[in-house]
């Protein structure tokens, strides 16, 4: 049993889920005001990934939420996920939510690759 029960349905996506997760609106709170890796990429969307949707978190686990931006205009989005983990020495300055470390993870809209992640959508 993961760390946080979801329910999945067909398509990797879970719904009705939400429930104990950030808000689309923190996660933007969150990128904008960071002491140290404050950013003005805009967050269209977010979902809940990794292992807390595939329903397999254990207690240490860190919550990775996928950011779907838009395109940046020469930089893939492995590479502005890339720069903004750069900016952490550790993981004391890391987002938290609920006690645990937060792993920001972006994507361009309309990427196909994050279509193949379990995922679990949050809310505005």
């Amino acid at each position: 049993m993961g760390y946080h029960d979801a329910s999945r349905i067909a398509g990797g996506v879970h719904r009705g889920a939400t429930d104990g997760y950030p808000s689309l609106s923190w996660v933007r709170r969150e990128l904008r005001t960071n002491l140290v890796a404050p950013t003005r990429l805009r967050a269209l969307s977010a979902y809940v990934v990794g292992s807390e949707a595939r329903g397999t978190a254990g207690e240490g686990s860190d919550l990775d939420i996928a950011v779907v931006i838009p395109r940046a205009r020469g930089r893939s989005s492995l590479q502005v996920t890339e720069a903004h983990h750069s900016k952490f020495r550790d993981d004391r300055f890391r987002p938290r939510w609920g006690g645990r470390v937060v792993d920001f993870q972006f994507f361009f809209e309309g990427d196909p690759e994050l279509d193949g992640y379990d995922k679990i959508p949050l809310e505005p």
